[in-house]
């Protein structure tokens, strides 16, 4: 059916347009860790 391939395509294209985003979330993160961790030092 027809439907069902458009809400799968549907999420497949969120799912990917999500990503770069929780990429860069995660670095962002990560770096704020390390930059955090040489200010203790």
């Amino acid at each position: 059916s027809e439907q069902m391939v458009r809400s799968i395509y549907r999420m497949g294209v969120n799912q990917y347009m999500t990503l770069p985003v929780s990429l860069h979330r995660l670095r962002r993160k990560v770096i704020n860790e390390l930059i955090d961790r040489e200010k203790w030092k």
